[in-house]
């Protein structure tokens, strides 16, 4: 460590101590300057620093300084790389023994490195300004802090699942679960149990330990097969609690990816992009953390690569591609979601329509919102081609569409259930000049939604 001079110390410390502003951050930025701006010059030890003026910012009358030494002292000087160890000092934990989350906002804000501990600044210069009133004030701001901290609702922040908060008592996996920083042993023996989302530490005797959850997901999976899906709440409420229960005792295991699996491709089959999209971020998660079967960490890849197609964010899903293994590329549901995005990128209708037959495994499902767009912008691209009129029947390939149903929908979709006197919903044939103006102002209504909060539009 840089030894100061005697003579610079006891400059230092006069000048503390004739401080009277609330300012010390000003203060020790102004001193490092000058003492920097010493060493740089060679002439720190060359200064009678006893003659030298206390660098007093706001002071009525400032002495100059000797000519040719240094500029004049200044309130705020700019950050300057110092040659000289002065690492910031911690400022004293609050009293509760807890720390902040890592998400709080007064914990985010940038600190001036003024926090001065037992009245030293550096290389051991001590410096007696803790007077009766600075030390009350102080008190005072802790005190805040500390009320700050042991707040549920400020330690409860947004954290993905599964991870623990750098503080507070409880943690938000951002579906509502709540954990503890310290994992819960489960006691309940209840296979089946509705999720309520918790404001509080849980209760382990109404959490249900990782063996009695297996069974719990057994029979969900049992019961979705054998005629389930009629009733999707009641299994999108139980899914979500056995995922609370594994959050707050911290499991991540394959009884954990085997969860989320089971209750993405629920909410798939049933429309609910929302609710999948939370399992699918939490898969990328826990594929990384504890690994996963290889079909299905492919087979999910290819239908993330889908959904990023249906919220039209082909920047991450260019970079989802780029990340891809060469395994991972020649699976068969990956595949066809890259054909997928090749037909989008294109505005390729037709060979979008056949994609859209021949999607594999779940694919179709993500590809229902996605291809319901494609038709709109399919329909507003005939409208121009094809005047004054068109049988829209002679076009279905261009429409994606397999079946004059599959127009029906497309119409309805776009122009609702009331009769418009361009089009003929008996014969499928549009006057088309007469219909863009209607089929554009539809079309800029449904490629312009924005993505909710649950990532849907």
């Amino acid at each position: 460590m840089t030894q100061w001079p005697p003579d610079l110390r006891d400059f230092v410390s006069r000048t503390f101590v004739a401080y009277t502003g609330d300012d010390r951050g000003g203060l020790e930025r102004t001193l490092k300057a000058i003492i920097t701006e010493a060493y740089r010059a060679g002439t720190v030890d060359k200064i009678d620093w006893k003659s030298v003026p206390l660098p007093l910012p706001n002071s009525p009358i400032v002495p100059p300084p000797p000519p040719g030494w240094l500029p004049a002292p200044i309130t705020t000087a700019p950050a300057i790389p110092s040659p000289l160890p002065l690492p910031p000092v911690e400022a004293p934990a609050p009293a509760t023994g807890k720390r902040k989350s890592r998400f709080d906002k007064t914990n985010n804000q940038k600190q001036p490195h003024t926090n001065h501990t037992n009245g030293r600044l550096h290389d051991d210069v001590t410096v007696s300004f803790d007077s009766p009133e600075q030390k009350e004030k102080r008190a005072r701001r802790f005190e805040k802090s500390a009320s700050t901290t042991a707040s549920p609702s400020a330690a409860m922040r947004d954290t993905p699942t599964g991870t623990v908060s750098g503080g507070g008592e409880f943690m938000d996996d951002g579906d509502g679960t709540v954990s503890t920083c310290k994992p819960i042993v489960g006691t309940s023996t209840r296979l089946e149990r509705s999720y309520l989302r918790l404001t509080s530490a849980p209760d382990p005797s109404n959490v249900r330990p990782p063996s009695v959850l297996r069974e719990t997901l057994l029979l969900l999976q049992g019961k979705w097969r054998d005629g389930g899906g009629e009733n999707y709440g009641y299994m999108n409420d139980q899914l979500k609690s056995v995922r609370q229960d594994l959050t707050v005792q911290h499991v991540r295991d394959a009884l954990t990816v085997e969860v989320y699996e089971t209750h993405a491709r629920i909410a798939l089959e049933k429309g609910d992009l929302g609710e999948y999209n939370q399992c699918g971020t939490q898969l990328e998660t826990l594929y990384g953390l504890v690994g996963g079967g290889r079909d299905s960490r492919h087979e999910f890849a290819a239908y993330r690569l889908l959904y990023l197609l249906h919220t039209r964010n082909l920047r991450d899903t260019d970079s989802l591609i780029l990340s891809l293994s060469s395994e991972a590329r020649a699976h068969p549901c990956v595949r066809h979601a890259r054909k997928v995005r090749e037909a989008v990128v294109r505005n390729d209708f037709v060979m979008l329509g056949r994609l859209y037959a021949d999607a594999p495994e779940m694919s179709g499902y993500l590809m229902d919102a996605l291809v319901r767009r494609e038709r709109a912008c399919g329909l507003g691209v005939v409208a121009r081609a094809y005047r004054p009129s068109v049988n829209l029947e002679t076009v279905m390939p261009i429409l994606a569409c397999a079946s004059t149903h599959d127009l029906d929908t497309l119409m309805t979709d776009l122009l609702g259930d009331t009769d418009h006197p361009f089009y003929d919903k008996n014969t499928h044939i549009l006057d088309t000049k007469a219909a863009t103006p209607s089929i554009d102002a539809a079309v800029r209504n449904m490629t312009g939604r924005a993505v909710d909060i649950k990532g849907q539009l």
